[in-house]
């Protein structure tokens, strides 16, 4: 049996920081990790870890069962399990939408509900929204994506400028909440010796 293992934020070394071990030992325990991500913040803050993979038995069954509520019939294209700075360890299900899109469910261990992200097509994007982004960004939109939650209501876009890719997280009446850049990257984690 598969132990569940949370992703744990920075912790203190000497007053050096550092991840978490468990963020490793995910991605090398996982089956099918496809991908990790480190989420920055301002002043060099770690907002976020995530690790994408394909290993069902590390998502607490009461996620999958409230991915199962919100996307019927869908099939799993991968899961995440995360950690983000406020929210501690979270669990996602990403689910194949057919046509190249995808939706997900973001929810904590114990099964409350973050948010449900969906697919926006880019003719349905609120004037309000595409306003601002490409105000601050003048590039091209080539995504977009609404997040929907208790506690949240944002669309995220990604814009394509300058050979980068930009990702805004605005209100829907265009207020930029976040506006940071994607790069790929390669991670490196330990596997023990025996």
């Amino acid at each position: 049996m598969k132990r569940l293992l949370l992703l744990g934020g920075l912790v203190g070394c000497g007053g050096a920081m550092q991840v978490d071990p468990a963020f490793g030992d995910t991605a090398a325990q996982a089956q099918g990790v496809r991908e990790m991500r480190v989420y920055l913040g301002h002043a060099g803050a770690v907002r976020g870890l995530a690790v994408y993979h394909q290993d069902a038995a590390l998502i607490p069954v009461s996620i999958r069962e409230l991915g199962e509520k919100h996307f019927p019939g869908k099939p799993v294209a991968y899961y995440e399990s995360e950690w983000h700075t406020g929210a501690g360890a979270v669990f996602e299900v990403e689910y194949d939408l057919g046509g190249g899109q995808t939706g997900e469910v973001s929810a904590r261990a114990d099964g409350t509900l973050l948010y449900v992200e969906q697919p926006l097509p880019l003719a349905e994007v609120p004037p309000a929204v595409q306003a601002a982004a490409v105000a601050r960004v003048p590039g091209t939109l080539v995504s977009a994506e609404t997040k929907h939650g208790p506690q949240v209501d944002q669309i995220e876009v990604k814009i394509e400028h300058a050979g980068r890719t930009h990702v805004l997280v605005l209100t829907r009446a265009g207020e930029v909440v976040w506006h940071g850049l994607r790069f790929p990257a390669k991670i490196e984690v330990p596997v023990p010796l025996r």
